[in-house]
């Protein structure tokens, strides 16, 4: 019994010597680090959260797990990318909305068109080449999502 309370103590001691859990105080010696809050504020939104989002309208396809949105009087379909509430939504209403695989959606969505530079990282396999621009669609919020019809986008050409 002597022994287990001798250990336990001799654990406490040495967990204490390291200092409350998350703390680097053992490896600063009394000069701390303050921590940044803008780099996580940074982390969430895009390079341009200057500029308040918009709101576009436009046919939203998933085709296994590439998202693109197209928004309306625009040529080209958008890779879908955003903060994590944006995607979860986006991917509620993606899995009550959608029958098929693939199916034209139309979708009314808050965020920002992006563009820019693509820097591949280690090991990353990216079609684009470092340093190559691409434009992008930054969700920050799903309005309304729900099957296209004919009447959604006049005159727009869709991708098939």
């Amino acid at each position: 019994m002597t022994v287990r309370a001798f250990h336990a103590l001799f654990l406490v001691v040495a967990l204490g010597a390291c200092g409350a859990p998350g703390s680097d105080t053992v490896f600063t010696k009394g000069n701390p680090k303050i921590a940044r809050t803008d780099s996580v504020a940074r982390a969430s939104r895009p390079a341009k959260a200057e500029e308040p989002a918009k709101t576009y309208q436009g046919l939203y396809r998933r085709i296994g797990d590439e998202s693109r949105f197209q928004p309306c009087a625009t040529t080209v379909p958008l890779v879908v990318d955003g903060n994590w509430n944006g995607q979860f939504m986006l991917r509620e209403q993606v899995r009550w909305n959608s029958v098929i695989p693939g199916q034209k959606l139309f979708g009314v969505f808050t965020g920002w068109i992006l563009r820019d530079t693509v820097r591949a990282g280690r090991g990353a396999v990216d079609s684009a080449s470092p340093g190559m621009p691409r434009t992008r669609f930054y969700l920050i919020n799903v309005d309304t999502l729900r099957p296209w019809n004919d009447s959604d986008c006049p005159g727009m050409k869709i991708p098939r």
